[in-house]
């Protein structure tokens, strides 16, 4: 009998419980509404730099832009120096006055020193007028009224050159200048030459050293 007192007890005690729960449950009101947001909290330090990553891989080359315009040449560069002398002995004569619209022609005898071969001298005349300026010949002389042509003809111990006027009146000249050109060698027969404008007194006086005359 006070056995199933005690179990009656137990029982009415979870009974009291279950009912508690369940007005407290009941009583619940509805959710609210949600609140505004609060105001945001200041940025943090910056943190430590992470290490470096991976290299990507290179990325496709592009495409070849258009050539630019070609820029303003600059200015010259100084002058270099005089380079050797080629493969030539030069020397040369100065003649005097000659008045071509009284005489058609004039030679003059340019010598051969010991071991110069005819075969390998050239005579290159120029005709220098009062003013200085100086005429190539063959060619016109001043003015351009006046033709003149040259001729080598050998002799002995000596190379004889004729100056003639080919035609027109003829002109008045200070000197006769003669470069005598003795080339040290020859291919096929020809004498070799540097490259410079044989018609230019003054290009062909400095390439040889001739500057002062």
């Amino acid at each position: 009998m006070k056995k199933n007192q005690l179990i009656l007890g137990k029982l009415l005690s979870v009974f009291w419980v279950v009912c508690i729960i369940t007005v407290t449950l009941s009583c619940e009101g509805p959710e609210g509404p949600k609140g505004q947001d609060g105001i945001p909290g200041e940025v943090g330090a910056t943190g430590p730099q992470g290490p470096q990553g991976v290299e990507g891989p290179r990325g496709v080359p592009g495409e070849r832009g258009v050539t630019g315009e070609r820029g303003p040449i600059g200015p010259a560069g100084p002058k270099g120096d005089k380079g050797d002398t080629g493969n030539a002995n030069v020397t040369l004569y100065t003649f005097g006055q000659v008045n071509f619209s009284v005489v058609q022609t004039i030679s003059v005898s340019i010598p051969l020193l010991s071991g110069e071969v005819l075969e390998r001298v050239m005579l290159l005349p120029f005709l220098v007028s009062i003013s200085g300026n100086i005429f190539p010949v063959p060619g016109p002389g001043q003015l351009n009224f006046t033709q003149y042509s040259s001729i080598q003809i050998p002799a002995t111990n000596s190379s004889v050159l004729r100056i003639d006027r080919v035609n027109g009146p003829g002109e008045f000249y200070s000197s006769i200048r003669v470069f005598k050109i003795v080339a040290n060698s020859t291919v096929n027969g020809r004498i070799q030459l540097p490259d410079i404008d044989w018609q230019d007194y003054n290009a062909v006086s400095d390439y040889f050293g001739f500057e002062d005359q």
